[in-house]
């Protein structure tokens, strides 16, 4: 949460923009619950025998026209956020590199290069996404969440939903557990990507010395396995991070 508050004052700047985006959030969640409602009646009209070939056209409808209107809403949510997200990037980027501007030769003899271009490419794509997919993660399964669960608690049964909702603890453990190991990848893959641009910086500002000392065959084999090394962190990053959408998938099924 502590990167929403630092972002804040994006946020404020473009309340609208994501005011936007958060209503139709809402919005889309409450239509996620008109056709498991309409399926329902129609289950129970077969069950007592009074579905008619009107009720089921009209409801079929009912539930296609949901769909289309759900449909435009969610691309219109992806403008909002997303679209918020991509110009907190550019905004960040210009920023940055008005900074980088005004620093002096000394500023840029004591840091590596490769911690610069870091903070410039990955750190900034970063806060963008979270911007966006965080932004989004957020509200929805909020918003989803207490939608659902008031639902089932109203119109279905408070012991079912009660019971329903016994394993998701579960899911809030995992998902922490996934969330800090992600995070401790995440930083060294950041670490071993400003390596990597640091030494590609020396390798090309020192290129004479390198070929003047015949040291191309070492220094080919240093970038190699800095190379591998990145892979390395990031495919241990992508293993972390795939387990989240089967997990929860898993989860959800035995609720």
């Amino acid at each position: 949460m502590r990167v929403f508050r630092d972002l804040m004052w994006f946020f404020r700047a473009h309340r609208n923009k994501y005011l936007g985006g958060i209503v139709l959030l809402i919005i889309v969640a409450l239509l996620f619950l008109i056709p498991p409602q309409i399926v329902g009646l129609i289950v129970n009209q077969l069950q007592t025998k009074t579905l008619t070939k009107a009720h089921l056209v009209y409801e079929l409808l009912a539930i296609l026209f949901t769909a289309l209107v759900s449909y435009g809403l969610r691309y219109w949510w992806r403008i909002l956020l997303y679209g918020g997200a991509i110009q907190l990037g550019t905004e960040l980027r210009a920023r940055l590199y008005h900074h980088f501007t005004l620093m002096s030769p000394q500023f840029y003899h004591q840091q590596r290069i490769g911690d610069l271009m870091a903070h410039a490419t990955n750190d900034v794509s970063a806060i963008q996404e979270t911007a966006g997919d965080g932004v989004l993660t957020l509200v929805d399964s909020i918003t989803t969440g207490v939608v659902v669960i008031a639902t089932m608690v109203i119109t279905i049964s408070w012991k079912l939903t009660i019971i329903s909702l016994l394993p998701l603890p579960l899911m809030a453990y995992a998902v922490s557990r996934f969330g800090k190991a992600l995070h401790k990848r995440f930083t060294l893959v950041q670490a071993a990507f400003s390596d990597i641009n640091d030494r590609v910086q020396e390798y090309i500002s020192g290129i004479r010395v390198v070929r003047s000392f015949g040291q191309e065959a070492w220094e080919r084999k240093n970038f190699v396995a800095l190379s591998q090394d990145v892979v390395a962190k990031n495919v241990a990053v992508a293993r972390i991070d795939s387990l989240f959408d089967p997990t929860i998938s898993v989860i959800i099924g035995l609720s």
